[in-house]
């Protein structure tokens, strides 16, 4: 025992940290892994895009996956490291297994990265040991809805956004230590770029601040510098594609309402906190603590203010980025720096419990520190337990995060219906608001048949496949199927061909926001088989068809639109056709008789369609692949137009035979070229660094 108390004085701090690793290893990790069912909200469909790479385009990260929606470009307008390593991991072991390891072990270094992100700012072992716990807590108890915390891992399925919590205050630990080199930020900030958007944006942030801070510093000019310089080469090979294309991708939710109120209260804190920190600034590490603080302050504030002008939310939003999403970093800013105010309010706490003759215990600091960790772990359990959901005869009850239990969500796992006509396999949320019917009824039209949605065109066309020989198709009179606005009177016929019979709106009142979600139940029989929801439709092109999978078009394709602007802009972002020109109808019934003979077949990979007519003449004809600019159209080895006619549909003129290929550019091949040799740079001066025992640390 004498031995080990010797130890235990010296890394006392380790053994906390290790404690907190524990207790969330225990409460979170082991149920995550044997017991979570990985079929919440972005789960499954992240678990798709790994399963897509592995089976299809492996070892290549880029393809067109066609299994998601109408299709999309994989790899291309979200970040492919996470998805490329958990397919490259499931070679050897399950999707699932997989993706919760990789999630498991980020989980597990967040507690370390965040106390030596802690140690370079407070130095001393207790403080940082003391800002770790704010911040842990804050990532604990912050709702799941802003992604970058441990609810939006359990609740959301916002995995890539988790993993890169470590990543996020690994990065500031090397940014922040002057006696790093450029190399070992550089690449972690370009594994986090490449893993998730949201945390290198406000990195970046911060990154700037730091830098303007600093800005008489030549040793920390030079370093942020030559730093951007190498994530820029390191990343060329997806940063590129992503903005040349970003047209097509999720410009992000607007921020009003409830979330206009909740940045400005941060912001209002981070303002109060930097205030405070400046007043009290008889410290080396002021600079620091503005430099995270700052960018939480500026956001909101722009936030706001944009709001206020822009009903419509953020003009300035990434694409594929929440701008809420951010909010959260804001917090951890105002978490890391209360240590400081703790730290200059110490000395009167001190003064006071030395009267009460208690000064034995609290003398040191790290006593403080240590008391507070313990308490920090049990406040982490308990906390985490209560998030835990309960199961009840097979059907998950959560009582997410009101814990007063005003709002419960129930969960229950569905079988396929028919893998001929429908993939729809899928959880999902029972109603347990207080929402008339007639509402549930219109809110679901809107959203599913109506309203200017890029998921829209989408469900209609399914409806036309999943039924053709029951379709109407005087549906198709004055205009076209896959626009976005169905008729009032056509919508239940629509229900009825995707055997939707009900659709409600769960409502999910949380403390700095409402939210909505739209959901539909299947039914066949007049039996409810199953309820899914939207986000995570899943639909095999060729699984799902009853009908050709390319049509035969009565006109040929000409430059016209009708279609509303912004969903123009959404797809397009030009003024280009998205429809095919005609006034009596512009798809028609396959005619039966017509000695046009259409034959079409996928590559191995799924990134080729072959077309074959047999006819005398040319034929303008629909296939049913999403439109995307790396389609090109060949016949005879030469390329021939294609026209956009919806979201899900590409028009040609076909001769005898043709073949679709997804295929990348000559200058994408060079920017994966020069990041390729970005990376064998990094990693060489690593090693060789390792190898020579140079003193600059990576």
């Amino acid at each position: 025992m004498h031995k080990l108390k010797p130890f235990i004085i010296k890394h006392w701090d380790k053994l906390a940290v290790f404690a907190v690793s524990l207790i969330l290893f225990v409460f979170i990790f082991i149920p995550f892994i044997c017991f979570n069912s990985l079929d919440k909200y972005d789960t499954p469909g992240l678990l798709s895009l790994s399963w897509f790479i592995r089976d299809y385009t492996f070892p290549d990260f880029q393809g067109w996956n066609p299994y998601f929606f109408a299709g999309f470009p994989q790899g291309i307008l979200y970040p492919p490291l996470f998805h490329y390593v958990v397919a490259l991991i499931g070679k050897v072991v399950s999707i699932n297994l997989a993706y919760k390891l990789i999630v498991s072990v980020a989980g597990l270094a967040i507690p370390w990265t965040v106390y030596r992100f802690s140690k370079v700012i407070y130095k001393e072992r207790s403080w940082s040991l003391l800002s770790t716990l704010f911040i842990l807590v804050a990532l604990v108890v912050l709702p799941g809805y802003m992604g970058f915390n441990f609810d939006g891992l359990l609740d959301y399925g916002l995995g890539p956004s988790f993993v890169t919590i470590p990543m996020f205050f690994l990065y500031l630990e090397r940014l922040f230590d002057e006696k790093r080199c450029f190399i070992g930020p550089a690449v972690i900030f370009s594994v986090m770029l490449l893993t998730n958007l949201v945390a290198p944006v406000f990195a970046l942030l911060i990154t700037a601040v730091h830098l303007l801070l600093n800005i008489k510093s030549r040793s920390v000019s030079k370093k942020v510098v030559l730093e951007g310089v190498l994530i820029v080469l390191l990343t060329l090979f997806w940063v590129v594609p992503f903005i040349l294309y970003k047209e097509y991708s999720v410009t992000g939710v607007p921020i009003q309402g409830g979330k206009v109120l909740s940045f400005l209260a941060a912001g209002a804190v981070s303002f109060v906190s930097g205030f405070i920190i400046l007043h009290l600034k008889k410290s080396s590490n002021v600079k620091l603590l503005m430099s995270i603080l700052f960018p939480g302050v500026l956001f909101a504030g722009l936030s706001v203010l944009d709001s206020l002008i822009n009903s419509t939310g953020t003009k300035f939003s990434i694409p594929a980025v929440h701008p809420f999403r951010l909010l959260i970093f804001t917090f951890l800013g105002v978490a890391a720096s209360m240590t400081f105010i703790v730290q200059k309010v110490h000395p009167v706490l001190l003064k006071t419990v030395t009267r009460l003759k208690m000064s034995k215990f609290f003398v040191r600091p790290k006593h403080i520190s240590l008391v507070l960790s313990l308490s920090a772990c049990v406040l982490i359990g308990l906390v985490l337990v209560r998030l835990e959901p309960a199961g009840v005869e097979g059907i998950q009850l959560h009582n997410h995060f009101n814990w007063d239990g005003r709002v419960m969500r129930a969960y229950k796992v569905t079988e396929v219906l028919d893998q001929s006509r429908a993939v729809v396999d899928r959880s999902i949320l029972y109603n347990a608001g207080n929402v008339n019917e007639e509402d549930y009824y219109n809110f679901g039209v809107d959203g599913l048949l109506k309203e200017s949605s890029y998921l829209a065109p989408f469900y209609q066309s399914l409806a036309k496949n999943l039924d053709p020989e029951n379709f109407d198709w005087s549906m198709l009179d004055d205009y076209y199927l896959e626009n976005q606005k169905v008729p009032e009177e056509k919508v239940q016929q629509y229900l009825n061909l995707l055997w939707i019979k009900h659709l409600f709106v769960i409502k999910q009142d949380f403390p700095y926001c409402s939210k909505s979600e739209l959901l539909a139940t299947f039914s066949s029989n007049s039996k409810k088989d199953g309820i899914v929801q939207r986000d995570v439709f899943l639909c095999d092109l060729e699984g799902v068809s009853n009908s050709k999978f390319v049509d035969v078009i009565e006109t040929e394709p000409s430059s016209t639109s009708n279609w509303d602007e912004e969903i123009s802009k959404w797809w397009t972002g030009s003024d280009e056709s998205l429809l095919i020109d005609g006034s009596n109808g512009l798809v028609k019934q396959p005619d039966t008789d017509n000695d046009a003979d259409i034959s079409y077949s996928f590559s191995k990979d799924l990134q080729e369609l072959k077309l074959k007519l047999q006819a005398d003449e040319t034929i303008p004809v629909l296939v049913k692949v999403s439109y995307f600019p790396k389609w090109k159209a060949y016949e005879n080895e030469k390329e021939i137009p294609l026209y956009r006619v919806s979201p899900n549909l590409i028009a040609l003129n076909l001769n005898r035979e043709a073949t679709l290929k997804y295929e990348r550019t000559s200058f994408e091949y060079a920017t994966l070229a020069i990041s390729v040799i970005g990376w064998i740079f990094a990693l060489g001066y690593v090693l060789y660094a390792k190898t020579k025992g140079i003193k600059t640390k990576v």
